[in-house]
């Protein structure tokens, strides 16, 4: 499970906790190893930005939250806090990079979104 933390750097985006990134050089986006067996969580957290102006995700369980997946890619399920968007993905096609969009809106109307790539490889 890779925490996407959504804390501005150089490229828009923070330095992701966990092991298993790299930074793809021609879109600059996070990319994660996912085998194409696999159904996990990639949180996006929203924490640290939405804390910093006193504002929380407007609805965790409606359309304050939306994802957008490459075609290769499900969505399971999502999981969804005042602060952290999490999609429950399977699928892929190995030997793509598929991409994984959350765009979330705010109580005050702030709309915020991001962007990873999931690297597709054959589940061992």
């Amino acid at each position: 499970m890779a925490n996407l933390h959504t804390s501005h750097n150089e490229q828009g985006f923070a330095g992701m906790s966990e092991t298993g990134y790299s930074i793809d050089k021609n879109t600059k986006l996070p990319i994660i190893d996912k085998g194409d067996g696999e159904t996990l969580d990639y949180p996006f957290d929203f924490t640290e930005l939405l804390t910093d102006v006193g504002d929380k995700i407007a609805n965790t369980t409606g359309s304050a939250v939306n994802y957008l997946l490459s075609a290769g890619l499900s969505l399971v399920s999502q999981q969804n806090t005042d602060y952290v968007a999490s999609p429950l993905i399977s699928g892929g096609t190995i030997g793509t990079k598929e991409s994984v969009r959350c765009t979330i809106t705010t109580l005050a109307g702030r709309v915020f979104e991001r962007t990873i790539l999931l690297n597709i490889k054959e589940s061992m």
